[in-house]
């Protein structure tokens, strides 16, 4: 018979208040059987409000061994299951937004507590046109996940390049958001500039980059990705390509506004992961399948590129929302908010 055993989560960086109500999993096992224990851990946003889903959880038991290895589902929920009781050290993510702390298993403890990731790194800069400050809210929704630290940067392409060359340049971010039309010749002449973002994404840092920023991917990483021509504005209805992305949505079709200019993409190659994709009318007058938000790596880092502009967070339930207060007439609903805040944690 296997018992289930409370967990005592303890975060080392945040953590949210959680209770439950006392129940069979506080009871004491029968001393002639091995204590086994079995229990959830759930991992919130820096805001520490909303689930953080598509996560890694690794656990480390006091030999520092590798117990446990899972992914938070779409409420950052995880198992832990079958394990001895003990003090296990609790590691949450990979990349840019990470949390630690420590579990402790033990018949008679306190309910579990959620682990939230901290707020207080990554930092993030945003770099963008006075047009983009206006129009492309990335740092605000940036804000919205709870981040302490958000700043905007210079907006002109020169101080920006000065910036990223510089050997502080981008040492404390990581998170890099750049949107709007730079001058992007002007950005990579100056010295040092594109070594600072290489570097940047190989200390594992996350680039977010607007339609019109797809420049910057050129630059790093030429031919990835190349600019179609496209009269596509309004509402897109948009197919969830990537299945990981449809399960923590919970929905298959989101719909995403595209402003007047925006830029569109040919078909990537295989080095890009397309995780949505609509039909849009081109220049010509003739609709084709196009990718519509792309993710890639770059020496090590992540690199998202949008072409639709990012939104500013709503009120209340801002983070998924419910799809049926936001249907659009072709059966989709806005999902531009709930879309770049996954990936955006999952940098």
């Amino acid at each position: 018979m296997t018992r289930r055993f409370a967990l005592t989560l303890l975060p080392l960086f945040l953590g949210c208040g959680w209770s439950a109500a006392d129940g069979p999993w506080n009871e004491r096992p029968p001393t002639d059987e091995p204590a086994v224990a079995s229990t959830e851990g759930v991992v919130c946003a820096p805001d520490g409000v909303r689930g953080a889903p598509g996560l890694v959880v690794s656990w480390r038991d006091a030999l520092e061994e590798e117990v446990i290895r899972e992914i938070t589902d779409p409420w950052g929920v995880y198992q832990a299951l079958d394990l001895g009781p003990g003090r296990y050290t609790v590691q949450v993510g990979e990349g840019v937004f990470t949390a630690l702390g420590i579990a402790i298993l033990a018949p008679d403890q306190p309910a579990p507590s959620p682990l939230c990731l901290d707020r207080s790194r990554p930092q993030a800069l945003v770099l963008r046109t006075e047009l983009a400050s206006a129009t492309d809210l990335i740092a605000d929704r940036l804000d919205g996940l709870g981040l302490e630290h958000v700043h905007d940067g210079p907006t002109d392409a020169s101080d920006a390049g000065q910036l990223l060359g510089s050997p502080a340049g981008l040492v404390d971010y990581g998170v890099l958001a750049i949107a709007g039309e730079l001058d992007f010749q002007a950005l990579a002449a100056e010295p040092g500039a594109l070594d600072g973002l290489l570097e940047f994404l190989g200390r594992g840092g996350g680039l977010y980059l607007s339609g019109e920023a797809w420049p910057v991917l050129e630059l790093l990483a030429p031919g990835r990705v190349a600019p179609a021509e496209s009269s596509a504005t309004g509402y897109v209805q948009a197919d969830v390509v990537n299945a990981v992305l449809a399960d923590e949505l919970q929905w298959d079709r989101v719909g995403v506004r595209l402003h007047s200019g925006s830029v569109l993409f040919e078909q990537p190659g295989p080095d890009v992961d397309v995780l949505l994709r609509g039909l849009v009318t081109t220049a010509a007058g003739e609709q084709y399948d196009a990718p519509l938000l792309l993710r890639t790596e770059v020496n090590g880092g992540a690199v998202v590129l949008s072409t639709f502009l990012a939104p500013g967070p709503r009120s209340g339930d801002w983070w998924i929302g419910d799809p049926a207060e936001h249907m659009l007439p072709d059966g989709s609903w806005d999902g531009r908010g709930a879309v770049l805040d996954r990936l955006i944690l999952q940098l």
